[in-house]
């Protein structure tokens, strides 16, 4: 079938430095309250609260409310005595300051087919990175407006209902082997795993339809002149 429209994840794809405000805010919780852990070791105990209530939690709560819940129990585990919130303000703030990959307005300038956003982010701060980059979409979806996460796929009903077409005619972009591979293969959408740093595929994700290194192949793709499963 014919590309006739594409979607975009966010962050990792479009927006660089995601993990990086991450990375920082965990740094700055082991020096303030004085961790033998560093920031990296904090946030893999933090992804073992944080991961379960996005992909099992079977009531949806918004990013920001499952990142501070979350957190909160890190704190209880490690004893920490603080609040949260301040952590977490921080953490947002900076999601809506994230800079572009040099790859993106170059790519969505020679773009000839409707493209959006589908994106797991809470609106507020979706809104203020793609602002702030001076980017805009017609159509964006964001976990918390769809309220579920990718891989869920019915985070991708509202862009499908709104573009008219049918899965197999919208290719889906991202960086996410677990959220975006997986959620769009299960709805039938088309991916091209955008891979920039040369990771190899994980045991039990499927086979994305492209692999590709920069946004830039994207056009030889839309226009039918790359093969599958490069």
């Amino acid at each position: 079938m014919k590309i006739e429209a594409v979607l975009f994840d966010g962050y990792g794809t479009l927006f660089a430095g995601g993990m990086e405000c991450l990375y920082e805010v965990c740094g700055d919780i082991a020096n303030d309250q004085g961790l033998d852990q560093d920031g990296r070791a904090l946030l893999e105990i933090w992804d073992g609260y944080f991961f379960p209530m996005v992909r099992e939690g079977k009531v949806f709560s918004n990013f920001r409310e499952i990142n501070n819940v979350s957190l909160g129990k890190v704190f209880e585990q490690l004893q920490i005595d603080s609040p949260t919130e301040g952590y977490i303000d921080r953490f947002f703030d900076a999601l809506g300051r994230v800079s572009l990959y040099g790859d993106v307005k170059p790519t969505l300038g020679r773009l000839e087919v409707p493209h959006g956003v589908v994106s797991n982010a809470d609106t507020d701060h979706l809104q203020a990175a793609l602002s702030s980059n001076c980017l805009s979409f017609e159509l964006v979806v964001s976990s918390e407006s769809a309220e579920c996460y990718k891989p869920n796929p019915s985070i991708f009903d509202p862009a499908l209902d709104a573009l008219g077409l049918p899965p197999e005619c919208v290719l889906y972009v991202g960086d996410s082997q677990e959220d975006d591979i997986v959620g769009a293969k299960r709805v039938g959408l088309p991916v091209a795993w955008l891979n920039r740093d040369g990771a190899e595929k994980k045991d039990g994700v499927p086979d994305p339809d492209f692999v590709i290194e920069s946004l830039a192949e994207l056009k030889a793709i839309i226009g039918g002149t790359t093969d599958r499963h490069r």
